[in-house]
């Protein structure tokens, strides 16, 4: 049986077109589209506890070791907050000296954060950038990552801060840090800006 001339045309243009219509889907594909998720701006009032950073900061805390050895640090904070994006420079001040914590952060419109911190340690090694992810919404922010202790060694543990906004102007944030699951210490901190 011989094959109609029209359909073996039919076929290489379908061939010949293929190429084209896969990259033409490709491209839609990959071209990002804001519909109000995650790619878009999120509500200002929303992100009320990143732009509490924009600027200078302060704040003083606590950190428990072992639910026995207690210390007291303070730390100072340079950030820049825009549309949902926070760059922030944290600055520990130890009894045994000061480290430098980085932090990269952008709030979704979905409430999500997503961002970097790196760490520096003892010996004044800044850690490579660790992913961060958490929640927000208008007086709360919640993080989880996996990072280092500043001014520590180069272990890995698992922090997660829970901050919220008070009526006052301040913020507290509540750090448990943890290894294999287990709690090793615990941090409570007020942030607080240079005024009051």
């Amino acid at each position: 049986m011989a094959l109609d001339p029209n359909v073996g045309t039919l076929m290489r243009n379908i061939a010949n077109t293929l190429p084209i219509l896969a990259g033409a889907v490709t491209l839609v594909l990959l071209t990002p589209v804001s519909l109000g998720g995650a790619t878009a701006r999120p509500d200002v009032k929303a992100t009320a506890p990143l732009a509490f950073f924009d600027g200078a900061s302060k704040s003083r805390g606590t950190i428990t070791t072992l639910f026995i050895w207690t210390e007291a640090f303070t730390a100072g904070f340079e950030g820049t907050y825009d549309q949902g994006e926070l760059k922030l420079d944290e600055r520990f001040n130890f009894a045994d000296g000061e480290a430098l914590q980085r932090w990269d952060l952008f709030a979704h419109r979905d409430g999500s954060i997503s961002g970097t911190v790196s760490t520096e340690i003892d010996g004044g090694t800044m850690t490579e950038p660790q992913p961060v992810s958490g929640t927000y919404d208008e007086t709360s922010l919640d993080l989880d990552y996996d990072g280092y202790a500043p001014n520590g060694s180069q272990t890995l543990f698992h922090f997660n801060h829970a901050m919220r906004l008070l009526g006052d102007g301040t913020m507290t944030n509540d750090v448990t840090v943890s290894k294999y699951y287990l709690p090793l210490a615990s941090s409570n901190v007020t942030f607080y800006k240079p005024s009051n």
